[in-house]
């Protein structure tokens, strides 16, 4: 469950496939990097609020390739993309590339 990894302390990442409801979808938008390695560069953010079983509320941030795979980008193919909607239950998996699968809407 997702309550169960805020509880965790480790600061270490972890892989983990959670099945959740989206609440709330914004995005994906366009946001230019201001320090760094990729300073000045345009990438692509999706921000989605979901809940698991236990009603557990949480952010969830794509960037980049991710968040042009789960939402609607310009520049892909309708097949490139998964486009979540508020109100569908999906399976989000560490790996591949963390892929989402629709699973009801």
């Amino acid at each position: 469950m997702l309550s169960d990894l805020a509880t965790k302390k480790s600061k270490e990442s972890q892989m983990v496939n959670i099945l959740v409801a989206i609440l709330e979808v914004d995005g994906p938008n366009t946001v230019t990097i201001k320090n760094g390695p990729g300073q000045g560069s345009e990438v692509s953010v999706l921000k989605l609020v979901v809940s698991d079983e236990s009603n557990s509320i949480f952010k969830l941030t794509a960037w980049r390739e991710v968040a042009e795979h789960w939402g609607y980008h310009p520049a892909a193919s309708a097949s490139q993309h998964v486009q979540p909607r508020r109100g569908d239950i999906v399976y989000i998996e560490s790996q591949p590339r963390y892929s989402l699968v629709v699973v009801e809407y």
